[in-house]
């Protein structure tokens, strides 16, 4: 029953948080992280796209280290189209409960492995991506860091006057991965 309390009260907190950033009270201009080019995401070249991802990734990633639930949803409203944010926002806070995580976290790195261009299009880039997110976790008595590997399908397109992440389907989620630079040969 408590479980069911705390995402009820995650599913009221973004409803409101939504309203309140639609209406008089919310900002008077973009938030994102502004990698924009002016171009059309056509236009973008493979070698911009990576540092272009890796900040709007850093940001989502960042935006947990806040304490307050609106400060938040705020920061993954700066790098993502606002139809994701809430999703987004409402899954971090679901695993957070699932997995009872009541500490600080801190983002300390974010290394993007690989990153595709699958598809380009007027409105955006479809990308295969794959990164790694190291971070340290604070708990009570103690902190530890953990480094986790991500692969997902992304799309990088302008949303709300900027570069921002328009769709996102994450394809796998590796807890506490070994980072490539220190996997051993097992035939040396």
């Amino acid at each position: 029953m408590t479980v069911f309390r705390g995402i009820a009260l995650v599913v009221v907190l973004a409803l409101a948080v939504g309203a309140w950033r639609s209406g008089p009270f919310g900002p008077s201009g973009p938030l994102a992280v502004r990698p924009d080019t002016g171009l059309r995401a056509a236009t973008l070249r493979d070698a911009d796209l990576r540092p272009v991802v890796a900040a709007l990734l850093a940001q989502v990633y960042s935006a947990f280290e806040a304490q307050d639930e609106f400060e938040i949803y705020d920061g993954i409203a700066a790098a993502v189209a606002p139809e994701l944010a809430a999703p987004l926002y409402l899954q971090r806070r679901a695993a957070q409960l699932r997995e009872a995580v009541d500490g600080e976290t801190r983002l300390l790195d974010l290394e993007i492995l690989q990153l595709d261009v699958r598809e380009r299009a007027t409105d955006g880039i479809t990308l295969a991506a794959e990164w790694l997110v190291a971070g340290e976790v604070g708990h009570e008595d103690h902190r530890h860091e953990r480094l986790n590997a991500y692969a997902a399908t992304l799309t990088l397109g302008r949303a709300a006057g900027a570069w921002r992440l328009t769709a996102f389907d994450l394809d796998t989620d590796t807890r506490d991965a070994t980072p490539p630079s220190l996997c051993l040969d097992e035939t040396e």
